[in-house]
């Protein structure tokens, strides 16, 4: 399993690297390929108006979590973000078996060859729902070496890394795998990036009202904001 960085063994190997983002893209077009009603799961989840149903919920949670000395800041932040995502939400797709939480950090790796996946883990929020949204979700962890070095911060994987794929080349292999369009993969991407947001806001307000004394906590509005800051790159 590996988390903020590449192990010590894998420093001078960008070819390992570089298979291992592929083979992360490859396991999750395989998931989306399966069939649900084909492994029993065609009752899970419901597909249709799921981007309109998370988009909406999202929202909510975010409002109900606003508090604490930088609310302004953060709500000011967001906006524009917010407006974008609603004006640009995409039509209805096809649904598929979605893992939710699909990054490095949640895959086993073969200690024979660690470039090759042998397990995904912590599947409590699997669904069904638009494939696109799991592959948005990784793109958020997906940062490149010429990223603003505070994306790293906020939320990545080692994909900065020499040798990982471009978050391009990511998509472009998904797609090629799926024979999906990705062609709005932005809005994903950009969805995955307020998504990880209002989570932080609301561990966040649990520390401004008193309902956690981890001091960790103290920060994490600048967190958000720098998530907020992430999407209105993104957008351009």
């Amino acid at each position: 399993m590996i988390r903020d960085d590449i192990p010590p063994e894998f420093a001078g190997r960008p070819e390992l690297n570089r298979r291992l983002g592929l083979s992360l893209v490859d396991a999750l077009a395989d998931l989306h390929r399966v069939d649900p009603r084909e492994v029993g799961l065609g009752d899970l989840g419901r597909v249709e108006g799921y981007l309109e149903r998370q988009l909406a919920g999202w929202m909510r949670r975010w409002d109900a979590s606003l508090g604490g000395p930088e609310a302004a800041r953060s709500r000011d932040a967001m906006a524009p973000a917010l407006s974008w995502l609603t004006k640009k939400r995409p039509a209805e797709r096809a649904g598929a078996l979605l893992h939710n939480d699909y990054r490095l950090d949640n895959c086993l790796l073969d200690t024979a060859d660690p470039a090759r996946i042998v397990a995904v883990l912590d599947w409590d929020m699997c669904t069904q729902g638009d494939p696109l949204a799991d592959l948005g979700y990784l793109l958020n962890y997906w940062v490149e070496p010429a990223d603003d070095p505070a994306w790293r911060e906020i939320a990545s994987m080692p994909t900065w890394r020499p040798g990982f794929p471009s978050r391009a080349e990511a998509v472009a292999r998904y797609g090629e795998r799926t024979g999906s369009d990705v062609g709005e993969i932005l809005w994903y991407q950009v969805f995955a990036a307020f998504k990880l947001a209002v989570i932080i806001q609301q561990i966040y307000i649990r520390f401004v009202r008193g309902q956690t004394q981890d001091r960790r906590f103290a920060g994490y509005a600048a967190r958000v904001v720098g998530l907020a800051e992430k999407a209105r790159v993104l957008i351009g």
